[in-house]
């Protein structure tokens, strides 16, 4: 259970390596799926979740700095624990409607805005709330693809998606990240924002991810739903689209 992984051995998930966080956080997702009907029932359980989301946020901080730091590794450590198909898989989806997104929850680590530019050359316009991870996301990729390609296809914002109000005129896209809170917050705010006709990808958690993530109801007056892989989907954040 969520609560044995996490306190197995009375871990100081601050001290924890990249290596063994990663490892501590492909364990949860391997075994999520598996107990997607437990239910939340004690408080040992309450504060094993709010120690997941700060197991996830501090490895992305940590392969960032030790990135920067020269352990290319630990990098292809954590991608090699996502699923490098789903982000390709999205891009394609997304690269029907335009060829820039607004990616709200973007991390230290964006791998799969990285896999957009890989496969489709998709441009994405960062936005974060932690300052330090939006700092350390802008470092990593001049580091990974060097700074001129930066400068065409990526731009940074220390901003959270419910107050962002800078997004481009041609930008028709938008993501939300699964382990974004305040989604219909942010929803409600993208309406007011973006372009007609945008495309929202909003990941929704599954298994006991939806008792870390925040859920999100899929009904909803201010958009179309135009697809939902939720049912079918064998993965741990599950796309829907919105249209505005």
């Amino acid at each position: 259970m969520l609560t044995e992984i996490l306190y197995k051995n009375h871990l100081d998930l601050d001290k924890l390596a990249v290596f063994d966080l990663c490892s501590l956080v492909n364990q949860y997702r391997s075994r999520s799926i598996e107990y997607s009907g437990f239910e939340l029932s004690n408080a040992e359980e309450v504060i094993a979740k709010k120690n997941l989301l700060h197991v996830e946020e501090l490895l992305e901080r940590k392969i960032s700095t030790a990135y920067l730091a020269g352990d290319d590794e630990c990098l292809k450590c954590y991608m090699d624990i996502t699923s490098r198909s789903y982000y390709e898989a999205e891009a394609n989806y997304l690269s029907r409607y335009g060829d820039k997104v607004c990616f709200i929850g973007s991390g230290a680590v964006p791998h799969s805005a990285m896999v957009y530019y890989q496969k489709e050359k998709l441009k994405s316009i960062f936005v974060e709330r932690n300052s330090e991870a939006i700092v350390l996301a802008e470092n990593l990729l001049k580091k990974y693809y060097g700074k001129t390609i930066v400068d065409n296809y990526f731009s940074f914002n220390a901003c959270s998606g419910e107050n962002f109000n800078q997004i481009d005129a041609d930008c028709r896209l938008c993501v939300i990240a699964g382990h974004c809170s305040n989604k219909q917050a942010i929803l409600d705010h993208l309406h007011s924002v973006l372009p007609k006709n945008s495309y929202i990808l909003l990941r929704v958690p599954r298994g006991l991810y939806r008792y870390i993530y925040e859920d999100i109801i899929r009904d909803s007056k201010q958009y179309k739903v135009v697809n939902d892989f939720f049912a079918n989907s064998t993965i741990l954040d599950c796309p829907i689209i919105y249209k505005v």
